[in-house]
C-alpha cells in the first residue's frame, strides 16, 4: 500500500519506503494488560493491525510513503500472560491463520525461543534486521510498534543515518524516556478495532 502526496504546482514528491518492525511479545503483552483492563478477551486480526499501522504512518506527515515489508518478531512459544490467546486460539494458531496473507501483505514472520525468562532472543533479531536495513537504505521511515526503551540506541543510530522513526504502543507499555529519542508515538488504545473481542 502506498500514499501518494501532490506539492504545489501539481508535482509529485519522491516516495519515503516505510518499513514496519512489529515487537511481538511487547505487543503481546499489552494486550494481556488491556485485557484486564476491560474484563474481555480479544484475539489479534493481523491484516486489520497491518492495515492500521500503514495509515498511522501518514498523517500529519507532508511525504509519500510507500509500504516496503512488515516484520513480527514474536516468541515460538506462547507467553504465559497471554491466557485468554491459550484458553481460545493458541498464538500459533493464530500466525498461521496470519500466513495465508503473508505474499499479500508482505509480512516476514521472525519466531524466536526465550532465553531464560527474558525475550532477549526477540529484541537481538528486531535490533539486527532494524540497523541492518537502516545500513542498507532500504527504509527511509521505521515504524516502531514497542513501547520497550530496550531499543533507544538502535533508534538513536538509525536517526543518526537520516531515517525518519515512529512508535505504535500502547500506554501501559510506553516507556516515557522513547520521547527524547523518536519522532512521533501514536497509541493503540486510540485504535483497537484490530482487535476482535471473544465471547466467554
Amino acid at each position: 500500500m502506498s500514499i501518494h502526496i501532490s506539492s504545489g504546482g501539481g508535482a509529485s514528491r519522491a516516495f519515503r519506503k516505510l518499513i514496519i518492525f512489529i515487537d511481538g511479545s511487547n505487543l503481546l503483552s499489552s494486550i494481556a494488560h488491556f485485557e484486564k483492563v476491560t474484563q474481555k478477551n480479544y484475539k489479534i486480526n493481523f491484516h486489520t493491525l497491518r492495515n492500521i499501522l500503514i495509515d498511522l504512518s501518514s498523517p500529519g506527515w507532508q511525504i509519500g510513503l510507500e509500504h516496503i515489508k512488515t516484520y513480527f518478531f514474536g516468541p515460538k512459544g506462547i507467553p504465559e500472560d497471554i491466557k485468554s490467546v491459550k484458553r481460545n486460539s493458541s498464538f500459533s494458531e493464530q500466525i498461521d491463520e496470519f500466513k495465508n496473507d503473508l505474499k499479500d501483505n508482505h509480512v516476514r514472520l521472525i519466531l524466536k525461543e526465550k532465553i531464560g525468562n527474558k525475550e532477549k532472543g526477540i529484541d537481538v533479531a528486531l535490533v539486527t534486521e532494524f540497523l541492518s536495513l537502516a545500513y542498507s537504505n532500504a527504509y527511509d521511515y521505521a515504524l516502531l510498534v514497542s513501547g520497550d526503551a530496550d531499543f533507544i540506541s538502535a533508534i538513536d543510530e538509525v536517526k543518526r543515518l537520516g531515517k525518519i522513526v515512529c512508535v505504535a504502543s500502547f500506554k501501559s507499555h510506553f516507556n516515557q524516556q522513547l520521547m527524547e529519542h523518536i519522532d512521533r508515538v501514536v497509541y493503540l488504545d486510540e485504535h483497537i478495532n484490530f482487535l476482535e473481542e471473544l465471547k466467554r
